[in-house]
């Protein structure tokens, strides 16, 4: 699980340097980005071909 130390080093530094605005406005784009990729490919099939959850 190496990755939340990056993603904690991620949120801490776009916070301290770069601003509150743009560290949340980073995070929702990136939450939005995956969160409609995810149910495209759900959905569709679209990139990884088609796949469900449960059947």
């Amino acid at each position: 699980m190496a990755w939340e130390g990056v993603v904690y080093a991620y949120i801490k530094n776009n916070y301290r340097y770069l601003g509150r605005w743009y560290c949340f406005g980073s995070m929702l784009l990136a939450l939005t980005i995956s969160l409609s990729s995810e149910l495209l490919g759900a959905s569709t099939g679209f990139t990884l071909g088609s796949y469900s959850y449960l059947n």
